[in-house]
């Protein structure tokens, strides 16, 4: 079985990614596309799963219907603090054939960086930026954390590309990434159902457009 993991920062599009990477033919779809078109407010735009799918980092969850994850092809996501911890439970390491797809900080004055304040409510302070930045641009931080984590592949994800109108350059680098690694992995994705959900979270995101 495979088992990947996104790494996010909160705000970033974690969820979404994962949600996009779990199109994928071989894994099991984690969403249904409810979680785009129902009703929102304001302040609540994310496109979590419902946690009966078990797909985040949800320890209860998870420890409860262990057997039906491990036994299946799984994406997952979370904040670093939530995969240090999930390492460090007893049932971590029967989720074999790890790979990870770490979403770097991004930078300032883009739109995703935009959407991490607003998810946060307010501004990051230079300080907080640098600090976090830093442990999400570098794989080295996340094995130090996570001890088990050495010697898995990770994909580096340039966060801003999946704020892009077309996400099909995003997907071709995480393609050309995963070739690197040699890996018995066909990686067989639908590109127009990856285009279709990806402006729903858009429209979701931006109904006004990237001028609002």
């Amino acid at each position: 079985m495979k088992h990947w993991f996104v790494i996010f920062p909160p705000g970033a599009g974690g969820n979404h990614l994962a949600n996009l990477l779990s199109l994928e033919h071989s894994f099991t779809t984690r969403f249904d596309n409810s979680v785009y078109t129902t009703q929102i407010d304001s302040k609540n735009k994310s496109v979590h799963p419902d946690i009966e799918s078990g797909t985040n980092l949800d320890h209860t969850y998870i420890s409860k219907n262990l057997e039906q994850l491990v036994n299946q092809n799984t994406v997952m996501c979370g904040h670093l603090n939530e995969y240090v911890l999930f390492t460090e439970q007893p049932y971590f390491k029967q989720f074999n054939n790890k790979l990870f797809f770490l979403m770097k900080f991004p930078e300032y004055h883009t739109r995703a960086f935009a959407r991490i304040e607003q998810h946060n409510e307010g501004k990051i302070p230079k300080w907080l930026y640098s600090e976090v930045s830093m442990m999400y641009r570098n794989f080295e931080i996340l094995k130090m954390l996570a001890k088990e984590s050495f010697g898995q592949p990770c994909v580096y994800i340039e966060t801003e590309m999946l704020y892009n109108e077309n996400i099909a350059p995003l997907f071709l680098s995480i393609k050309n990434s995963l070739n690197q690694f040699e890996l018995d992995l066909d990686f067989d994705i639908d590109m127009n159902l990856v285009q279709q959900t990806h402006q729903l979270w858009l429209q979701r995101n931006y109904p006004k457009g990237f001028e609002q």
